[in-house]
């Protein structure tokens, strides 16, 4: 635009309408993509709302009941343990705002660079200092809850990071050898690898690990 303007191509005000109306287009089409395609209708984000203490009155039980039926394993009720977990709720849905005094405690303030800040609740954070003590089995439920990832970006980063590491040049190793611990240093050590250092104790374990390998295999 700048060098259509300087070769005098077009004039200088036509240049930012034009400009303005491009960015705005991409911001409709990007909203448009978002609308279509995120999941928004999605089961478990329908039914993982009961968590926000903000609106608990217009929550239902039901959403309780699909984690509880989709976790079987994790969540393992017994018929009595049933009716309290709905009895729990229905305290969780009269509870009181919590005070101040727990307020500032879960509350983060997030800073930008322009000198403007936002505050929001953890809701993690507030059921686990005010609603574990009262409703322990309904807490349970939400564990369950806040541990759902919200994306798969840090699986894809593992995915992507195997492939960098498991080269046509280094087919050989081995998923369950050294291309896991490769990967475990990696993944545990945010420094670049040249910066890392490994404590005397890693370093001769290490050794002992590789002495008993050497051993069992030449």
């Amino acid at each position: 635009m700048r060098k259509l303007v300087e070769d005098g191509g077009i004039a200088e005000a036509k240049a930012a309408t034009q400009f303005f109306h491009a960015a705005l287009q991409f911001y409709i089409d990007c909203s448009i993509y978002i609308i279509q395609k995120f999941p928004f209708n999605d089961q478990y984000l329908v039914h993982a709302k009961f968590v926000n203490f903000d609106k608990r009155v217009d929550a239902s039980f039901d959403s309780v009941e699909f984690f509880v039926e989709k976790f079987p394993k994790v969540l393992e009720f017994s018929d009595r343990e049933m009716d309290s977990l709905m009895e729990q709720f229905r305290d969780y849905q009269m509870m009181d705002d919590p005070s101040d005094e727990v307020t500032s405690q879960v509350t983060i303030v997030e800073k930008y660079p322009d000198g403007t800040q936002r505050e929001s609740v953890r809701a993690d954070m507030l059921w686990g200092l005010y609603v574990r003590p009262k409703l322990p089995l309904l807490f349970k439920v939400a564990t369950v809850v806040f541990l759902l990832p919200h994306s798969n970006a840090e699986e894809e980063r593992v995915f992507s990071m195997v492939r960098k590491n498991k080269t046509d040049f280094r087919a050989s190793l081995k998923s369950d050898g050294s291309l896991s611990s490769i990967l475990t240093v990696k993944l545990n050590n945010k420094e670049p690898s040249h910066k890392f250092e490994p404590s005397r104790e890693v370093v001769e374990k290490s050794k002992k690990v590789t002495w008993e390998y050497n051993k069992e295999h030449m």
